[in-house]
């Protein structure tokens, strides 16, 4: 006999305290960094070791889109600058990030993007 599936009352994610909407990711560590400082802390260690920005992230993007997903460019960029924070690499993850219909997730941080 197949297990019979457990019907849960309407209005039962409010019984457990779970959020109907949730905030937006790492919303508090984006409030606190200053972005042009964390890039010009970037461009300064990839001009002294010489590090090509795209190698870093061609692992994580096999199909060479210019896409990743956030915890890869996270991954990425700890690369190009390993004493970086992880809120500082939150952040600009949640800078890069695309927003709108056509994008697919969970490929949505663009990391070939240009203008901050």
């Amino acid at each position: 006999m197949a297990p019979s599936f457990v019907q849960h009352p309407a209005g039962s994610r409010e019984a457990w305290g779970a959020a109907l909407t949730y905030p937006p990711r790492h919303a508090a560590a984006s409030a606190d960094v200053d972005l042009k400082e964390v890039l010009n802390e970037m461009q300064s260690e990839v001009y002294h070791r010489g590090v090509r920005v795209k190698d870093c992230f061609a692992d994580f993007d096999p199909l060479r889109s210019g896409r990743c997903t956030p915890s890869q460019f996270v991954r990425g960029v700890n690369r190009i600058v390993p004493s970086l924070k992880v809120s500082d690499g939150e952040a600009l993850a949640d800078h890069y990030t695309e927003k709108g219909p056509l994008v697919k997730v969970p490929q949505i941080v663009n990391y070939q993007k240009t203008q901050p």
